[in-house]
């Protein structure tokens, strides 16, 4: 007796004859030698080409739907695919192929590079008059972008505006001296402040890429119009309030009110006038503090920080009188004062030589 095994394996179905069935053939463009003599017509071909296929599939179409119309079962062939047409002829000359294979080996940096030397050479090449035509086109986009006028009485007394230079600053997270807000200065920099000197600079963008901008030369323009450690205090009044109406026309309420109460706690001093060296100076270090890392405002942290500084100024004032400064003697006037002793028949105790009856003022003290 013979034992059977049984098993799972099912042989498919194949259609009569044992042949596999063939792979569905496409009805257009049927095969690649057909696609390559198509692709190789001239794109003039291939327009009149689709021509007549669209009248052929415009005739398919009308049997097909007389057929329907009338329950008649007639075969119609299905519609043919048009040929694809290019926009512009394609160029195959050997320059074409080497430009496209110059194109292609660019790498995105250098081929960003390579557009822009050829096409800022070639709008240089276009004349004086492309050129004025879009100066013109600046001019009207800048008139149509120029601030609102406001309304002046009269007897009144416009205040200086603001430059260029002092918004660059701002936006390149740089000190701005206080000296260029006074009202002397703010002009100076609306006169000329195109021909002023400018310096370039490295700034980070927020994605970390390096940027160069060009501000305004701040040690030049400090030795042409002099520097905010030398201001007085009507200077400092005067470009303390221009330096908050500067913030305050960036419509940034937070920074305006930091300030405001920065130099009000300096100007609500009591003894203002007499302190305000120190509070030239501690203004000046809180400001470069602030670009380097801003802070909140303190009342406790600044009325700290100033008595310090009161108290530095006054050593250092000692000093310098100590040292010779302006308002104090020559130390070494003291040094050099020879002390005269009593001579040794003097008797003990007496101030005076003694006299010779004639005038007292040819008496000698001696120290």
């Amino acid at each position: 007796m013979t034992n059977t095994v049984p098993t799972n394996d099912t042989t498919p179905s194949q259609p009569e004859g044992g042949q596999p069935p063939a792979d569905k053939q496409r009805k257009t463009h049927r095969n690649d030698r057909i696609i390559a003599l198509l692709r190789a017509l001239s794109r003039a071909d291939k327009i009149k080409r689709n021509d007549l296929i669209e009248q052929r599939n415009a005739a398919r179409d009308l049997t097909r739907a007389y057929s329907e119309e009338n329950s008649l079962h007639e075969a119609v062939s299905s519609n043919e695919s048009l040929i694809t047409v290019p926009d512009e002829e394609p160029d195959t000359s050997p320059q074409a192929e080497q430009a496209r294979s110059f194109l292609s080996s660019l790498s995105p940096k250098s081929a960003k590079t390579w557009f822009k030397n050829v096409f800022g050479k070639r709008y240089r090449e276009f004349g004086d008059s492309s050129k004025d035509e879009c100066i013109i086109q600046r001019s009207k986009k800048h008139a149509a972008k120029r601030r609102a006028e406001i309304s002046v009485t009269p007897g009144a007394v416009l205040p200086p505006g603001f430059n260029r230079h002092h918004h660059i600053l701002f936006a390149s997270n740089v000190y701005m001296p206080l000296h260029l807000f006074t009202n002397k200065n703010l002009r100076i920099l609306n006169r000329e402040g195109a021909t002023l000197a400018t310096t370039k600079i490295s700034t980070s963008t927020a994605k970390g890429k390096e940027n160069s901008v060009k501000i305004l030369d701040l040690t030049k323009f400090e030795t042409l119009h002099g520097s905010e450690e030398s201001l007085s205090q009507a200077q400092w009044s005067e470009a303390v309030r221009n330096y908050i109406r500067f913030f305050d026309s960036l419509d940034q309420e937070s920074l305006s009110q930091c300030w405001e109460d920065h130099f009000g706690f300096f100007e609500e001093q009591e003894d203002l006038v007499e302190n305000f060296n120190a509070i030239l100076i501690l203004d000046i270090k809180m400001r470069k503090d602030y670009v380097a890392q801003p802070f909140s405002f303190s009342m406790q942290y600044y009325a700290l920080e100033l008595e310090k500084m009161i108290r530095d100024t006054q050593v250092q004032r000692l000093e310098d009188l100590l040292k010779g400064g302006k308002s104090g003697a020559p130390s070494s006037f003291v040094s050099s004062t020879k002390r005269q002793r009593l001579p040794s028949s003097t008797p003990a105790g007496q101030s005076f030589q003694p006299g010779t009856h004639g005038d007292p003022s040819t008496a000698v003290c001696v120290i």
